[in-house]
């Protein structure tokens, strides 16, 4: 009985030996085994189609002069050479229910005419009535929801939607004309904010220093510069998807420092939220 046993326990211990070691002689096969490379080129590949896939909106803003046009035809031609499929948009200030105000304004004569050298009238609305300092920045922002419905139905067809002058630049239009440094903060302020945050999924505020600006765009009137430079910078602060960008640099410079930035973002993320 005894002797049973003993042969019972040593088959096993055998085996377990016998198990063990091809499971040891396995995992050195396995170790010395290289690993096979990675197709580094397949993988950019993959993420390069994946990025031409985007769709997304990009809005360029600034003070007149800063260059917004000029980067936004830049940008729409370095991201056609990619295969992606764009499309340029001038959104600011758009008029429908302003032009009551407008018009009422005009009435009243409180409008502003400046005569532009290649003989184009520029309208300014300074309003210092109550009622219409405050129906103005309504109506624009009502104006303003009323052009988002065309970004939402181009943003099917397109890949990337090139914006020239969005939210950003009417609030900074408005803070000028109303006289009114603080109307972010109001509740206009906030709904156009809300909109910029629904559909913008990059903001890039061109800046420079005033000697730049105005040697490009003597036109200004006194005091807009500075208005509306800050009322920009106090939206960059507060929108964290919005990035500054110095464009005292020549054209070539700027569009490389925000064609980088986006191309960068993009990789990153497929859903595109800034942050500086």
């Amino acid at each position: 009985m005894s002797s049973n046993l003993i042969s019972y326990f040593s088959i096993i211990f055998l085996s377990a030996l016998v198990f063990l070691a091809v499971l040891i002689k396995g995992l050195k096969l396995q170790l010395r085994t290289p690993l096979p490379e990675l197709n580094m080129n397949a993988v950019r590949k993959i993420a390069f189609n994946r990025v031409l896939k985007i769709r997304s909106i990009v809005c360029i803003s600034g003070v007149d002069g800063a260059g917004k046009t000029t980067q936004s035809i830049l940008l729409k031609r370095f991201l056609d050479n990619l295969g992606m499929r764009t499309i340029i948009l001038h959104l600011r200030c758009p008029k429908y229910t302003s032009y009551i105000v407008a018009g009422i304004g005009k009435t009243l004569r409180l409008n502003r005419y400046l005569k532009m050298p290649n003989g184009a009238i520029k309208v300014y609305h300074f309003y210092d009535k109550d009622g219409l300092r405050i129906l103005w920045p309504l109506t624009t922002m009502i104006d303003t929801y009323l052009i988002s419905i065309k970004l939402f139905v181009l943003r099917r067809r397109f890949n990337v939607l090139i914006v020239d002058r969005f939210v950003f630049d009417s609030v900074a239009d408005l803070s000028f004309e109303v006289k009114n440094e603080g109307l972010v903060s109001s509740m206009v302020g906030r709904a156009f904010l809300a909109l910029q945050n629904k559909f913008v999924g990059f903001q890039y505020i061109l800046d420079a220093s005033p000697d730049v600006i105005l040697n490009r765009k003597d036109e200004m009137l006194p005091g807009e510069f500075e208005v509306k430079r800050l009322v920009y910078r106090n939206l960059c602060k507060i929108v964290n998807s919005a990035v500054l960008v110095d464009v005292s640099k020549d054209r070539d410079a700027v569009h490389g420092e925000i064609s980088s930035h986006l191309m960068r973002r993009m990789r990153q993320k497929d859903t595109y939220t800034i942050n500086r």
